[in-house]
């Protein structure tokens, strides 16, 4: 599903303090079957934009088109799109509801129609993605769980509604390195099975890892739309928008800017090592 913003202009309002807007007359293109980051400072805008991809907000104006159609259209075409693509909102966990962890999961699925066959497959499949095995957790209570198999049981509710959009709101805020290592994996592994996903975070050196696309948004407005490499190179606009640059690319630019003949276009510890070998070969063969 590709999804365009075009014009949109949104406002908070309220009888206490007068509107405040919190989207700026933004256009933008989030492709298919790929990854997408939104990123920026707290207050910048994220949250509320991805609300607006299922229409969960409504622009004041503007249009969001999904597969070429204005998802306000009509009413049978916004629950078209509810149904699918799937927000796993900030913090999750804090919503569940169900007493056990198979009703917690199924309660997507149930809603959709799908017979119980079905329902338990999509239970079963979706903690499968997470991680979790389900003979073990089915039954447990969703509120003894850790942190981490909280996240990952609030995304397995999602994910069996069988989404074609994952959009999640800052998946690994609060959670443990192991545990925001398997949410980067479930990501990852959602668009490995040819669907779309779309992420909001802060997180620079997540987004540089996995993101394809990056869009920046900085007081309500987009600054950037583009490829991690075209924007790592803008610190100006980095520091504006309050970002910071990724550890690992931070240390390879470092090193080049210290005299060492390498590219420090890499976001992940493992590339950096194959990159530093490489420039330790040239310079033993000089």
């Amino acid at each position: 599903m590709d999804i365009s913003v075009v014009k949109l202009n949104f406002s908070y309002r309220s009888f206490v303090v007068s509107s405040q807007q919190a989207l700026k007359d933004i256009t933008l293109q989030i492709p298919s079957e790929m990854i997408t980051a939104i990123v920026g400072s707290a207050g910048s805008g994220k949250t509320t934009l991805i609300q607006h991809f299922n229409g969960l907000l409504a622009p004041d104006s503007g249009n969001v088109v999904v597969n070429g159609k204005d998802i306000f259209a009509d009413k049978d075409y916004l629950a078209y799109i509810r149904k699918h693509i799937g927000i796993v909102f900030q913090f999750p966990e804090y919503q569940f509801f169900e007493e056990n962890v198979f009703d917690e999961v199924a309660f997507g699925p149930k809603n959709l129609g799908r017979s119980q066959n079905e329902i338990r497959n999509s239970v079963e499949k979706s903690l499968k993605m997470v991680g979790l095995d389900s003979e073990k957790y089915l039954r447990r209570s969703p509120f003894t769980l850790s942190g981490g198999e909280k996240r990952r049981v609030a995304i397995a509710s999602i994910l069996s509604m069988e989404p074609d959009v994952l959009i999640m709101d800052e998946p690994t805020v609060g959670l443990d390195p192991a545990s925001a290592k398997i949410v980067e994996n479930i990501m990852v592994e959602y668009y490995n099975s040819g669907r779309t996903v779309i992420f909001v975070s802060h997180n620079m050196d997540l987004v540089s890892r996995i993101s394809h696309k990056i869009i920046v948004l900085n007081s309500g407005k987009k600054v950037f739309e583009g490829k991690r490499e075209e924007l790592l190179v803008n610190e100006i606009l980095l520091r504006d928008a309050g970002l910071c640059l990724p550890e690992v690319y931070k240390f390879m630019k470092n090193l080049q800017a210290d005299g060492f003949n390498l590219n420090p276009m890499v976001f992940t510890v493992k590339d950096a090592k194959r990159e530093m070998n490489d420039c330790i070969k040239r310079i033993d063969s000089v």
